[in-house]
């Protein structure tokens, strides 16, 4: 009975795979150089939406390790360049936006409902409305094995260093140095990882 399960469950997996590779073969073809993935290195969700506009590239690196997106996670590059490392795991509803430059490095690690975002509307002209006056940007940066924990906002101009932990729920800004664990709104310095 054991071993029918067992079955049942591999057969599954290998259909969700399956569907995954036809999924980023299609995207593939949509946005030719645009991206860059390798179909059978990568899981990306059939739920999950990758959108490329403008001068926009989106780099999925798996030569080290696999690379999941699960369900209800979005990857948009709006004319912006996003960078994703190998060995990446975006966990339910992980939101990616760039206007400008996005870099996350390998073995990273996102929790469910993460927002990280390299731009901000500018709202200063009070003669226009907010949506008209475009964006204020700064490039964004996660070094390795980096574990943003679920319900984070990451904001531009944000640079984590690697071997970091970003505690659940926090808004991290500014330049957080490795090996380290922040919390809070904006998110502080708690301790270092030794």
């Amino acid at each position: 009975m054991q071993n029918i399960g067992r079955q049942g469950e591999m057969i599954g997996k290998l259909i969700r795979y399956f569907i995954s590779f036809c999924y980023c073969c299609f995207l593939k073809l949509k946005y030719r150089q645009k991206l860059i993935i390798n179909p059978f290195k990568v899981y990306i969700s059939i739920l999950s939406e990758i959108k490329i506009t403008g001068t926009g590239i989106v780099q999925i690196d798996s030569s080290k390790g696999r690379v999941y997106i699960s369900p209800y996670s979005s990857i948009v590059s709006s004319g912006g360049n996003i960078y994703i490392g190998s060995g990446v795991f975006f966990n339910k509803n992980v939101n990616i936006v760039s206007h400008d430059n996005i870099y996350i490095g390998e073995n990273c690690l996102f929790g469910h409902n993460i927002c990280c975002f390299d731009s901000d509307h500018r709202y200063n002209d009070l003669s226009k409305d907010i949506r008209y006056q475009g964006y204020a940007k700064s490039p964004v940066r996660i070094e390795r094995n980096v574990w943003i924990c679920a319900g984070v906002m990451i904001t531009k101009g944000t640079i984590i260093g690697e071997n970091s932990v970003i505690a659940g729920n926090s808004v991290a800004r500014g330049s957080l140095r490795q090996n380290s664990i922040y919390a809070g709104i904006p998110c502080k310095f708690i301790k270092e990882i030794s």
